[in-house]
């Protein structure tokens, strides 16, 4: 499994792993661009393996905008899906 750091789409970071069986050799994948491959499948930010919750704290602002981030991105993979079923 090659650990590459950049997308070569968007220039993004590839840091998401996707932790389903069917997957397992897929290494690191941008969430921006390739996300769409593994709806519904757990998957987990690479930056989550290096913290310690009792250390870094999410502040109220942080988690709005990783959660506006999260919309944008769902809201993203629906149009695609929209466009696929016309």
């Amino acid at each position: 499994m090659l650990l590459e750091s950049d997308c070569q789409q968007c220039l993004g970071k590839r840091q998401h792993f996707c932790l389903e069986k069917s997957c397992n050799r897929v290494g690191p994948f941008c969430y921006r661009c390739e996300g769409s491959d593994h709806v519904l499948h757990r998957v987990n930010d690479l930056r989550m393996v290096f913290v310690d919750r009792k250390i870094v704290k999410c502040t109220h602002a942080q988690a709005r905008h990783y959660l506006q981030e999260l919309i944008d991105i769902l809201a993203g993979q629906k149009k695609r899906c929209d466009e696929a079923i016309r």
